[in-house]
């Protein structure tokens, strides 16, 4: 480093003013240089005036891995990271860069072949925990890849074989019903496959493993009885799988494994001539700009968020990953030995031993918010750690973890919401004393459990799905079901069933009570009007007459029938509060109101925190509260 600002650009100085790398640029230090091209490139020329959104927050070398360039967003908290680097293949002579691997602009070059097949091989002979010691028995049906291919009936024979997970969409899919099934046996048609299905079978015939797994081929779609026999393992498809390779950028079939990415461009190491900033040349170099050898470009996939990627599924919001928001992706990849991702930026790998990605990030420590690398997913859930946001804990309360993420996720048919858990539920079961397994809950747990959380309100299903006291039974909202582990159990569980819909005990359910004995109180409901910014009503429900016992709602207003359909302030509910647990300065209630489905009934609309520090009638309302028997539906 030639210059004084590029000398306490280190782990000691965490913010670097833009202007003091363009003024060190304009004095003739290539290594800024290189810094403010690379800026330029990345988030375009900064204003005349350098502001919040023109510092850099963080610049500083990693270890291992290059230098990388942090910018934080005016008024909003996100990370905006560039990373710098050298490729093995072009001489530099800016070592202090680092190297990272070069991001071929195709993920299906032969480059990236090389790549799977390397991590596909150190996986099988170095991965102790990823080893499959014999060869796993085959799904009931597979596609045999030889050209043309064919459905291929099994009787569970031994073999390698590749699962794909990915998106429907709303295109037309190739599907096996019971019309097609002996035609598909002989051979399936080349071009009626989607774009998706031909790129995993040509992927699958380059990898040299005979068979691929794909839903709906492999399971005859109109065979109701077909389906709940091969959705109720499909747990195992995917965890004996020598391969899953992921769809992850494709929202349909459409879409394909593949993708073309841009080409990181080459630095120059002086200031562009010409170029103007803050009505100074930046550079008097009358010459074309010479190249460094170095290289920039925007973080790929999480790595430069702050966030781990292995809970990220590459891109949070799944925009430009839409598998990443799909629900069904989510056990498929919980339970892969391992799963190869085709992001829309890069390759991503993860196996029980870890996670691993073109750029090489993923290996590498995050010193943004001082993590150690990332596990991957499979990792934490057969060996669980605490990590970040969620706490994956062993044990049943693993399932906390399970049932946060997977609330967030979209799901093209409502009725799948237990099928498409139904593989991460046998696995917990199988190594955990849980007791029963109810409407995604556990019977040890209860009743504590019973008092999840919506963060807003949802929605209920068209069709009767689980039961009001599950979780299962709310659509679009995201729910916690660890918030109150340190409380002690107030209510009593005298008797709990469910009654499947079908042959899968983890799987969806046809209709459920429970009994619990606990402390009740008859409260009034009424909403409350919040003060917002610009001027937007929003309301929201409190126990009357006080209005500082919030109620978390399980649904919106709109899904409550008994309610007026012009609600405003004057709307007061009456509702029945039973009580779930308590400590010291807190009780915890679950809202009930009498059922319209069954008779002698109440069902759940929502869960009460009350602080009894703010109230002071409270305690003595509760502890004057009569004990009876209650059935929830």
């Amino acid at each position: 480093m030639g210059c004084l600002t590029c000398k306490e650009m280190n782990i000691r100085k965490l913010e670097v003013d833009i202007l003091s790398i363009a003024s060190s640029a304009v004095a003739g230090c290539s290594f800024c240089a290189i810094i403010f091209n690379g800026y330029c490139w990345l988030w375009g020329r900064p204003e005349r005036h350098a502001t919040l959104d023109t510092r850099l927050s963080f610049l500083r070398v990693r270890w291992k891995s290059g230098l990388a360039l942090n910018k934080t967003r005016e008024r909003i908290n996100m990370l905006q990271e560039g990373r710098f680097f050298s490729v093995p293949s072009i001489s530099s002579k800016f070592s202090a860069f680092g190297d990272a691997p070069e991001i071929f602009e195709k993920s299906s070059s032969p480059q990236c072949l090389l790549l799977i097949k390397k991590w596909l091989r150190d996986c099988q002979q170095f991965h102790a925990s990823c080893t499959q010691h014999t060869l796993p028995k085959l799904p009931t049906r597979v596609v045999d890849v030889q050209d043309p291919p064919r459905l291929y009936e099994t009787n569970h024979a031994s073999g390698r074989y590749v699962a794909l997970s990915h998106c429907w969409g709303r295109v037309s899919l190739h599907q096996t019903r019971k019309a097609t099934l002996e035609g598909h046996k002989k051979m399936i048609r080349w071009d009626d496959l989607s774009t998706t299905f031909q790129d995993a079978i040509a992927l699958t015939r380059q990898l040299e493993i005979p068979y691929i797994w794909i839903d709906s081929l492999c399971i005859v779609q109109d065979d109701k009885l077909d389906w709940e026999q091969e959705s109720s393992v499909m747990g195992q498809v995917y965890a004996n799988a020598t391969l899953t390779v992921a769809a992850t950028l494709s929202g349909d079939g459409n879409g394909g494994i593949f993708s073309e990415r841009p080409r990181s461009p080459c630095l120059a190491e002086d200031v562009l001539a010409h170029e103007r900033f803050n009505d100074e040349t930046l550079s008097t170099a009358a010459h074309p700009p010479s190249q460094s050898g170095v290289f920039v470009r925007h973080a790929l996939g999480g790595h430069g968020s702050g966030f781990p990627f292995a809970r990220s599924l590459i891109n949070r919001r799944g925009t430009e990953n839409p598998l990443a928001l799909r629900a069904w992706a989510f056990q498929e990849r919980l339970l892969s030995t391992r799963i190869l991702h085709f992001g829309q930026q890069e390759l991503v790998w993860e196996c029980q031993s870890g996670v691993e990605c073109e750029c090489g990030d993923c290996g590498q420590p995050n010193y943004f918010v001082q993590l150690p690398p990332p596990p991957s997913m499979q990792k934490q859930f057969r060996d669980p750690i605490d990590f970040n946001e969620h706490r994956w804990t062993a044990g049943p309360d693993q399932w906390d973890g399970v049932v946060q993420t997977y609330s967030q996720l979209h799901l093209s048919y409502e009725s799948d919401k237990l099928p498409a858990l139904s593989g991460i539920a046998k696995e917990i079961m199988n190594r955990e004393d849980t007791g029963p397994y109810l409407a995604g809950l556990w019977k040890n747990q209860l009743p504590l459990k019973l008092a999840w959380l919506c963060s807003e309100p949802g929605k209920r299903p068209q069709r009767y799905r689980a039961p009001t006291w599950s979780w299962a039974s709310v659509d679009n909202a995201t729910v916690s079901t660890q918030m109150f582990q340190i409380l002690q159990n107030a209510a009593v569980l005298q008797d709990v069933s469910c009654t499947l819909a079908s042959l899968d005990p983890t799987g969806q359910i046809k209709d459920a009570f429970l009994r619990l004995s606990a402390p009740v109180i008859h409260q009034h409901m009424q909403l409350v009007r919040l003060e917002v910014p610009r001027g937007a009503e929003r309301f929201r429900w409190t126990i009357h007459p006080d209005h500082v016992q919030r109620v978390y709602m399980d649904i919106g207003s709109d899904f409550l029938d008994f309610l007026p359909s012009a609600l405003d302030e004057n709307v007061i509910c009456p509702v029945m509060s039973l009580l779930i647990g308590r400590d010291p300065s807190i009780i915890v209630s679950l809202i009930l109101v009498p059922s319209r489905r069954i008779q002698n009934a109440y069902e759940r609309i929502g869960c009460c925190i009350q602080y009894l520090k703010l109230t002071k009638e409270l305690g003595k309302l509760w502890a004057d509260a009569k004990t009876m028997e209650v059935m929830i539906v």
